[in-house]
């Protein structure tokens, strides 16, 4: 049976109960520390990895000794880096950085510190690089004004705007935008699901437009399937998440 780990249905995060601070705790981080260690000796890759052929097909068109430059914003300890080096034959032509808290980069330095192309960041104010990509991976959930946050970073990042955006693990398709409460290993935080019309509306501001979408269930104590959501009202109700590729219109 699918666990059912949400509750509650309010208008923004403040009214949700909980707090974002358990992903900075040392529980969380030994645990993430496990599973970098895991996937740094296996040699099994991810099946639901969607990162790969869409890298693949940014870097064919890449100008002669020209690298992709990916910012993977929120992107943990590199988890994400070595399932996509894992994927591909030659990494050779992609420069990655990492956004993410001190305590995470940290980590992620102490084991990755000799892939040449992987680079962390935990000041917002230092990713004044022009990027190619930004990845946002399983990460919209827990902000609460997509406009504003995506609008600081593009004006941080770069004097041109990124080609494409890529939201993973995106909570979406509900009739209507709610926040609600969910519990993660014991510890309660606010996580956002958006409607389509919503979330479309803050990337088409900064004139995204969506190309692709790919249902995403993830596996979840060996088992393929999303949360048990039958608590919740039909229309807050949705069957998965998403990965969506958007593209700058100019």
């Amino acid at each position: 049976m699918p666990f059912q780990i949400f509750e509650g249905y309010f208008d923004d995060l403040k009214e949700a109960s909980g707090d974002l601070s358990f992903y900075d705790s040392d529980t969380y981080l030994k645990r993430t520390e496990s599973n970098l260690k895991e996937q740094m000796k296996s040699n099994n890759h991810v099946y639901e990895y969607i990162f790969a052929p869409i890298i693949f097909g940014l870097t064919s068109k890449l100008i002669k000794k020209k690298k992709l430059r990916i910012l993977d914003y929120g992107g943990g300890v590199g988890l994400s880096y070595l399932n996509l080096a894992k994927c591909l034959e030659d990494m050779s032509d992609i420069e990655y950085v990492i956004y993410d808290s001190h305590k995470n980069c940290k980590l992620g330095r102490k084991y990755l510190s000799g892939e040449e192309n992987l680079h962390f960041f935990s000041d917002f104010n230092l990713l004044n690089f022009n990027f190619d990509l930004i990845h946002l991976g399983s990460v919209i959930q827990y902000i609460e004004d997509l406009r504003p946050e995506l609008c600081q970073l593009l004006q941080t990042t770069s004097q041109e705007k990124p080609r494409h955006i890529l939201i993973s693990d995106a909570y979406v398709g509900s009739d209507k935008t709610f926040v609600t409460t969910a519990d993660y290993y014991g510890h309660k935080h606010p996580c956002k699901f958006r409607s389509w019309s919503d979330l479309l509306d803050d990337l088409s501001f900064f004139n995204y437009k969506l190309k692709a979408k790919i249902p995403f269930i993830a596996q979840i104590h060996n088992h393929f399937e999303f949360y048990d959501m039958s608590n919740m009202p039909k229309e807050l109700r949705i069957k998965n998440t998403w990965h969506l590729f958007f593209e700058s219109e100019n």
